[in-house]
């Protein structure tokens, strides 16, 4: 009976990796035939056949970001950072796609914390990149200075013009309050 039994499991743990597989690559297909909407159809179907495997999340996610369905993409990466299976560096991997997903949706305070999140990850240069146009875009002065000398610092490229105007804009801030004293010690550093 037990060999009976444990023939029966592999039949059907055949069974399934087969499904899995072929659902896989019926949305790749889908995907370089540039049909989205069967294509994800087919990688939720292939989730479902096997929830365990990240990368087919990932691909579900990123498939949803480029549709614009960010919602969706929100809820898939953030599945996969609750899962307690997950390695450190898809946990990294999907930190970052919920990053994106906020930056594409437009939320930026969820975006800003995300991406603060990834401070010591392989993904932190594309994080304080993208936290330097989240500065600039809401003309938040100071923290687009400090993210600048940061990236500076860190040798990710020459931010001492970048820095310089920043630095201007806070003291022309500091000329409409008619605080002068303050805007003369802000372009004096």
């Amino acid at each position: 009976l037990g060999w009976i039994a444990s023939r029966f499991d592999l039949r059907q743990l055949r069974a399934e990796n087969c499904r899995a597989p072929k659902a896989y690559f019926k949305g790749l297909n889908f995907l370089l035939n540039e049909q989205q909407d069967q294509a994800i159809d087919a990688f939720i179907e292939a989730v479902q056949n096997d929830p365990d495997t990240s990368e087919l999340h990932f691909a579900l996610g990123n498939l949803f970001r480029r549709r614009g369905e960010y919602d969706r993409a929100v809820r898939v990466h953030e599945h996969l950072l609750s899962r307690g299976d997950l390695s450190r560096i898809d946990r990294e991997r999907a930190q970052h796609a919920l990053a994106l997903d906020f930056l594409k949706a437009g939320l930026l305070d969820r975006a800003e914390d995300a991406l603060h999140r990834l401070e010591g990850t392989p993904f932190e240069a594309q994080a304080r990149l993208a936290l330097l146009a989240i500065y600039e875009r809401s003309r938040d002065w100071p923290h687009a200075t400090a993210i600048a000398r940061k990236m500076h610092d860190a040798d990710q490229g020459d931010f001492s013009t970048r820095q310089a105007h920043y630095l201007c804009e806070q003291a022309l801030a500091q000329i409409s309050h008619g605080d002068l004293p303050a805007a003369r010690a802000l372009l004096d550093q």
